[in-house]
């Protein structure tokens, strides 16, 4: 494999495994942003219920992240050894 396509598939693989982390901090900054408050874990704007409810979709997601942290963590690893090899080789 080249190089440089073993640093597209590595780039690859970090965005895979922050994503769902990305997502959520990216749905509190907007909540803060647009002024909108937190009741029992649902973040609620006051004239806009589906942006509401889009921010608490955004908030949840980290769950996900039980899914692609070790995964993409896995994946990144052996495309970094890989990567290391290859330079090693060179």
């Amino acid at each position: 494999m080249a190089i440089k396509n073993n640093l597209i598939l590595l780039a690859i693989a970090l965005s895979y495994t922050i994503f769902p982390l990305l997502i959520a901090f990216l749905g509190v900054a907007l909540a803060a942003l647009f002024g909108c408050e937190s009741r029992g874990g649902f973040i609620v704007c006051a004239d806009q219920p589906f942006l509401g409810q889009l921010l608490t979709n955004m908030t949840i997601f980290h769950w996900l992240g039980l899914i692609t942290v070790p995964s993409g963590g896995i994946i990144s690893g052996v495309l970094l050894i890989m990567l290391l090899i290859q330079y090693i080789k060179k």
